[in-house]
């Protein structure tokens, strides 16, 4: 993905945008012009995930994004982590595990083992332009 930052206008900044909304920030109108409310949200997310918070947008940025852009993240099963402890951790479904994880058994996961957790919002966003960027996810 290429780097965006203030002032910034194209479909990269409308994924962004959309990406920061699913991930519950209040970037503003999907317009693809990254001003100052997006920027705020950057500015957010990034401290909240760990990041240098400067605003810009780049390669770690994009990639802690991502699962708000597939609309899943890979989960490493960890001791004590149960269908219903993860369905309440990414604010989704136990089906939604379920369907994602055919032969998982949800009664004897195995530590380390990967897990899809499908995120809870429509994959297909309808509120932004359609592009051939939007089809790369």
């Amino acid at each position: 993905m290429e780097l965006v930052r203030i002032g910034s206008r194209n479909s990269a900044v409308e994924l962004l945008q959309m990406a920061l909304h699913r991930a519950g920030l209040n970037p503003g109108v999907i317009d693809g012009i990254f001003g100052e409310r997006t920027l705020q949200s950057v500015l957010d997310f990034q401290r909240r995930n760990g990041l240098a918070a400067d605003g810009i947008v780049g390669n770690m940025t994009w990639g802690r994004l991502n699962p708000y852009l597939t609309g899943y993240i890979t989960h490493r099963i960890e001791r004590g982590d149960t269908f219903w402890s993860l369905a309440q951790k990414y604010n989704t479904t136990i089906q939604s595990i379920m369907t994602a994880n055919p032969n998982v058994t949800p009664e004897n996961l195995v530590i380390n083992n990967n897990i899809v957790i499908p995120l809870n919002f429509e994959v297909v966003p309808t509120n932004m332009n359609f592009t051939y960027r939007l089809l790369q996810f």
